[in-house]
């Protein structure tokens, strides 16, 4: 779960915006898990239906430090992406 704020753009009149997601996640081998989540946000624009998505990804374990991961993200309201898809990496130091 986390909190967004938004600010006050001029001439808008937009919402903070808080998000929560909940999920599993499996480990196929030492190195490679994969995960299932669903998430919902706040809609920052009052009287709008809140985003909602179901989130599948990916993670793979080069070595000690360095990661990798992809993901796709169906939408689940009519007002989040249809899709959404995500790479990328990380270095632990």
């Amino acid at each position: 779960m986390y909190y967004i704020f938004i600010g006050s753009p001029s001439g808008m009149d937009l919402r903070d915006q808080t998000t929560f997601d909940f999920g599993a996640s499996y480990d196929f081998a030492p190195d490679l898990t994969g995960s299932i989540a669903y998430e919902e946000s706040r809609s920052v624009i009052k009287g709008k239906n809140n985003p909602e998505d179901l989130a599948f990804g990916i993670k793979y374990k080069l070595n000690d430090t360095t990661r990798i991961f992809g993901g796709i993200a169906f939408g689940l309201s009519d007002t989040a992406a249809d899709m959404t898809l995500s790479v990328g990496g990380g270095i632990k130091f």
